[in-house]
């Protein structure tokens, strides 16, 4: 049996709260990296998508829409059962792919990056919603804060 590393654990949970920010940041930064330094990463699985140049394009683009709808009135809120369960996810296939990327448990980096998913949405609804009515900053701010904040945390990841 494969114990997976804490490195590899660390980087599924970083890429999980990057999700739970922003639904494809985490898969996005993932998919480009392992796309232009580790195609091979995943062969024969069936993440191997994941590598695909085209692929991290689209998710790219995907995301720079999210980021700038996240901005629009409208927008369902991320603990709601449908976003929220889209955010776990998302956060269990960037979990799963960076540890198998390192030879890890995939099952483990799921149950890690779905788990931090949920855990960061929850967290920064709340704290976005305390900040906006607290401190009165416009929403926008907080937003563009939680974007940082979000790609902050998917670079940590994925450095070496």
């Amino acid at each position: 049996m494969n114990i997976t590393s804490r490195p590899a654990l660390e980087r599924a949970l970083l890429l999980g709260a990057a999700t739970g920010l922003r639904s494809l940041l985490g898969t996005t930064f993932l998919s480009n990296r392992i796309a232009h330094q580790n195609r091979a990463a995943l062969d024969g699985t069936r993440l191997a998508p994941l590598a695909s140049e085209k692929v991290a394009k689209t998710l790219s683009v995907l995301s720079a829409g999210e980021i700038i709808a996240d901005k629009l009135p409208g927008i369902p809120a991320r603990i709601q059962p449908l976003p929220l369960m889209e955010r776990a996810l998302l956060g269990a296939l960037a979990g799963a792919a960076v540890c198998r990327e390192e030879h890890e448990s995939a099952a483990a980096g799921a149950v890690v990056g779905a788990l931090s998913a949920t855990a960061a949405a929850f967290g920064a609804y709340h704290l976005r919603q305390w900040v906006d009515n607290r401190l009165g900053l416009p929403d926008t701010v907080t937003a563009f804060a939680e974007d940082a904040l979000a790609v902050t945390l998917a670079r940590q990841a994925l450095q070496d």
